[in-house]
Formats: structure tokens, C-alpha cells, sequence
């Protein structure tokens, strides 16, 4: 007797969803689902873009659009045809981060974010490689179209007046992080915020889930930022009230164009 395997990729937010909805389905998913996390502990080395799989995953993306449209690109790195690296007249980014790194730290560390960020190229010509002026503003278009995807995600879960309110503490935290020196803000302090903000939702419970969808991060008293996207395969991340609470880079310039202060 022959056995049918079938896979479904789901993205998280539905499969936490589905979670919710039965115990078996929750049994299911707990038990066959595999989670994919892009993620690779030589992030660490600033020498190793080249091994990177997500690098692999553009550069072949990129290798192909070329192709297609007939034009010569670096074959060694094909990256460099489509954004320069480094950036030319430029000393505000450290010589230690390539461009690379630079798009992708304002990213939830996925090829769809990547793809999403440079779908504006298909829509109006840019000349390439791409300069800093123009990856900026492609930063700025990306924030506000991974975090209205976001905000879709959430609708599943809070109501539409909750998730104003909630962008609306997650603005007075992300603009009181970047007056302090360490960037960021005490667990104690997000806490009083959301509450003053959000009267329906349970402040910790908010946070929690923030932090499980990498809208925030927790900073020990190492001073490092911990992300969910960015967790190594060999320590799991967690958000205690000990921490202090930081703002993902996409949502904090979301709510810094948007006017959440």
C-alpha cells in the first residue's frame, strides 16, 4: 500500500493560528511541522556573506534576472551588479558590514523580505548598482510593506482598535529607545507604556508575543540585542523582565515615517 506525502509551507502567524483553533490540529503541527529559520550562526563572522544560504538564495535570484535581461553581472558575487558594496562616498557605514548586511539587518532575516524589498525594481527603472540614496529608499518603502503585512497578521489576533493602539505604544517606545545611550528601553518602562496605550490587552502577554514575532527584542545586561529571527541553533532567546525591550529596526522606521511618538 503506497502513502501519499504532501508538504504546505504555512507562514507562522497561520500555523499559530490553526494552533489555536483545535487540540489535534495543535497535535499535528507540533509533531510534523518543521520550521524553516534562515538564520546561520556565521552571521557572527563579517567575513562570511559568501556562505550564507539567504546570499546563495539572492544571488542565484539575481544571477537570473540578469540573464533574462541580458546584462553582465559579477560572477563571482553577483550581488555587487545590483548594489554597490561598498557604498561609494560613504562613511557612516562601518567597513566591517558589507551592503549585504546593511539591507539585511533591516529585514526579519527571510528571502521573501528580500524579494519584497527589491520588488520596487520592477516597477519604475533604477540604475544600477543601486546607491545608498537608492537603498534607503527602498528601506523605507520595504518598513511599510513588511509592517502592513504585519498588521494583517495581527488582525487574527487583536482587533483593529487594539492594533492602533498597539503601533501607537510601540512608537513612544521606539522614540524614548533612541534618546537613551544603550538604545533601548527597561521591561518595566514598555510595560507602563502598553498599558497607558493598550487597556484591552495584557501588557506582558503583548510583549511576549511581540517578542516571538521579532517585532521586539530583548537586550541583557550584556548590551546585545536578542532577536527570535536571529536565534543561534545552539541557545534559545528569551524575554525576561530583567531585560530591556528594543524595537526592530523595519518597525521603528515604520513608526518614525508614520508619526507614532
Amino acid at each position: 500500500m503506497s502513502h501519499l506525502l504532501s508538504e504546505f509551507p504555512l507562514r507562522d502567524d497561520i500555523t499559530k493560528k490553526l494552533s489555536s483553533l483545535e487540540t489535534d490540529t495543535f497535535k499535528v503541527i507540533s509533531s510534523y511541522a518543521v520550521h524553516i529559520n534562515w538564520y546561520q550562526d556565521d552571521h557572527i563572522n563579517h567575513n562570511a556573506d559568501a556562505s550564507l544560504n539567504i546570499k546563495k538564495f539572492i544571488n542565484d535570484r539575481i544571477k537570473h534576472a540578469f540573464q533574462e535581461e541580458n546584462l553582465a553581472y559579477d560572477g563571482k558575487d553577483p550581488w555587487k551588479s545590483l548594489v554597490e558594496d561598498p557604498f561609494s562616498n560613504n562613511q557612516s557605514v562601518s567597513n566591517v558590514k558589507s551592503t549585504f548586511r546593511y539591507v539585511l539587518d533591516h529585514t526579519f532575516f527571510r528571502p521573501r523580505d528580500l524579494l519584497l524589498f527589491f520588488k520596487p525594481l520592477s516597477l519604475r527603472p533604477y540604475k544600477l548598482p543601486l546607491t545608498k540614496y537608492d537603498i534607503n529608499q527602498l528601506i523605507g518603502i520595504y518598513c511599510e510593506e513588511i509592517i502592513n503585512e504585519l498588521k494583517n497578521e495581527l488582525s487574527s489576533f487583536y482587533s483593529a482598535t487594539e492594533i492602533s493602539c498597539i503601533f501607537s505604544a510601540f512608537g513612544v517606545i521606539s522614540s524614548l529607545q533612541s534618546k537613551f545611550e544603550e538604545k533601548s528601553v527597561k521591561y518595566d518602562e514598555a510595560i507602563s507604556i502598553i498599558t497607558d496605550h493598550c487597556s484591552t490587552v495584557s501588557p506582558s502577554q503583548l510583549l511576549e508575543d511581540m517578542f516571538q514575532r521579532s517585532l521586539v527584542g530583548s537586550v541583557s545586561s550584556f548590551g546585545t540585542p536578542n532577536f527570535k529571527h536571529r536565534e543561534p541553533a545552539t541557545k534559545k532567546y528569551e524575554l525576561n523582565p530583567g531585560d530591556n525591550v528594543v524595537i526592530q529596526t523595519a518597525l521603528r522606521i515604520y513608526c518614525h515615517n508614520k508619526g507614532y511618538r
